[in-house]
């Protein structure tokens, strides 16, 4: 992370002398967060919500999602700006930004990020994305097997491609 505009370590913008910089020395800081899990949380639950965390994260300084499936991570994301960030913020659009610039929309052969977007559609509702993301499946319906989100994939979309 870069504070204050300072250059990353090693870069080579300088003469890569640490001790000839002591404005940037000291402008660089760490801090120590800890979020702790709701305390009703069962272990399960407790490294979903650590996940869902870490994916905020991500999001923040524009990194890629972790999770047993995109969808889900999505969804995750989606509830955790939901819950930090502030009233009127347009989570629902970030989000979307969020997953332009990860290349998450691009569902053109990739069934990983068509099954992602439908699950993440469904969930919330979103009619647009949901017939987009599921157009996309349908064309690939052969190849969704083979994805890591096909399992937890609606029964809907089963039946209907069936």
């Amino acid at each position: 992370m870069h504070l204050n505009g300072s250059e990353p370590l090693g870069s080579e913008s300088g003469s890569g002398d640490d001790a000839s910089c002591p404005k940037e020395q000291s402008s660089l800081r760490n801090y120590e967060l800890y979020i702790p899990a709701p305390k009703y949380a069962e272990r399960g639950q407790a490294f979903l919500y650590h996940t869902a965390t870490r994916n905020f994260f991500a999001w923040l300084f524009g990194k890629p999602l972790v999770g047993v499936h995109l969808g889900a991570a999505l969804t995750a994301l989606l509830n955790s700006m939901n819950e930090f960030r502030s009233l009127g913020s347009d989570n629902v659009r970030a989000v979307l930004d969020y997953m332009e610039d990860e290349g998450y929309a691009n569902m053109g052969n990739s069934p990983t990020h068509a099954l992602a977007a439908l699950f993440f559609a469904e969930h919330f509702q979103f009619k647009d994305l949901y017939t987009d993301a599921f157009a996309h499946c349908t064309g690939m319906h052969d190849k969704l097997i083979l994805s890591a989100g096909f399992e937890a994939s609606t029964n809907s979309l089963s039946c209907q491609l069936d």
